[in-house]
């Protein structure tokens, strides 16, 4: 129950132990950092990768790990970040730094899923006219299969895409 529901139902009664009534109020989460009120516990991944835990004070540093989306509620967040981060790193000394040009075929890695009945594929897809931003581009099919083939698809499919349950 919420406390303004409380009150709007017992509006005219008195309190006669407001410390007992106090110790049973508990603050609502936070859904996303965004929503941090000083006070409240966050983690943020280190320049190492190892996962911190502070509390949050609204001041500059909070802020700059807010900015940069290196702020998580959760340590399982955070390490699902870093995953997804280190194969992105992969990725790109893969592709060894090809950069897309347009109207030739420049291959990039994707996901699919075709419905909720069939299990989802790593593919190697093609863009000719559009540029995505967030995706890195291969000089060759070959060399993109062979960044599947290295990372591993499974790992790309949990890891990166996200379209995978983690295991137990």
């Amino acid at each position: 129950m919420k406390l303004n529901e409380l009150i709007a139902e017992y509006d005219d009664y008195e309190i006669k132990d407001l410390d007992a009534v106090k110790a049973m109020l508990e603050r609502p989460k936070p859904k996303t950092v965004r929503d941090l009120k000083v006070g409240d516990r966050y983690g943020f991944l280190s320049l190492m990768g190892n996962y911190q835990e502070i509390s949050f004070k609204d001041d500059e540093f909070d802020k700059c790990v807010i900015k940069m989306g290196k702020a998580f509620l959760t340590e399982e967040d955070a390490i699902k970040q870093r995953k997804h981060d280190e194969i992105h790193e992969e990725l790109k000394r893969l592709a060894g730094g090809y950069e897309f040009a347009f109207g030739e075929i420049n291959p990039f890695i994707s996901s699919i899923v075709r419905d909720h009945w069939s299990d989802p594929a790593v593919i190697v897809t093609k863009g000719i006219y559009h540029k995505n931003a967030n995706e890195i581009y291969f000089e060759s099919e070959e060399a993109a299969q062979k960044a599947i083939e290295e990372i591993g698809e499974e790992r790309l499919l949990r890891n990166y895409f996200n379209v995978l349950e983690e295991e137990e």
